[in-house]
């Protein structure tokens, strides 16, 4: 058995699938920002759209890159095999939303 190592292509394509993960959890466990001590406003951090454009394009990268580290020899497959499934979990709605808009602007 060889002694394979994670080759680095892999390694960020592992982080940057969790940045998008830390992004996502950020959004659930705190939604709301507090300005006082009594007082509780439902302030958003960033606007929906530019963060959807940012979680569409880092799902993108990601998902390349986990490809190219998948398909390298005489490397650990695990890392980019886990970025690759994270990646594509996230860039599923991105999809289907991009077939409904081209069918939807089809059909007018």
């Amino acid at each position: 058995m060889k002694n394979l190592k994670n080759s680095k292509v892999g390694i960020i394509s592992f982080i940057l699938a969790l940045i998008i993960i830390t992004i996502i959890m950020r959004d659930v466990l705190f939604p709301i920002s507090f300005t006082g001590t009594e007082q509780i406003h439902a302030v958003p951090i960033m606007s929906s759209r530019t963060e959807m454009l940012i979680i569409t394009s880092i799902s993108f990268i990601t998902f390349l890159l986990g490809v190219v580290a998948r398909f390298e020899k005489e490397s650990k497959k695990t890392l980019p095999t886990i970025s690759i499934v994270i990646s594509g979990i996230f860039l599923i709605p991105a999809i289907v939303g991009l077939i409904k808009g081209i069918f939807l602007r089809l059909s007018m």
